[in-house]
């Protein structure tokens, strides 16, 4: 799938789910201008792991300027060391993302 097929899908959905750069190989900040191009200025991170490709994700989706949510409810930790999801967590809401239970 393509960045721009990635796009179209997100755009087609009612609700958009993003996995941000994980896999494109594409940076952030053009991913970024897509989205603002179609008038998308929020994104809701889910998955795995929490601690870390949600971590990464949701860090470089704020740093792009961009509201980010993390549905708790839909993510996982590795917990490599117990306590390393909900550090994960803890850092974002204090980074600005919305951390929904």
């Amino acid at each position: 799938m393509t960045l721009a097929e990635l796009v179209v899908l997100i755009l087609k959905s009612s609700i958009a789910v993003l996995v941000f750069t994980v896999g494109l190989g594409t940076p952030a900040r053009e991913l970024t201008h897509l989205l603002r191009e179609q008038g998308i200025t929020a994104v809701t991170v889910v998955g795995l792991a929490t601690d870390y490709c949600v971590l990464n994700t949701a860090r470089d989706a704020l740093k792009e300027g961009l509201l980010v949510s993390v549905d708790s409810s839909a993510v996982r930790a590795v917990d490599l060391e117990p306590g390393d999801g909900e550090r994960a967590l803890d850092e974002l809401r204090s980074l600005g993302a919305l951390v929904a239970p």
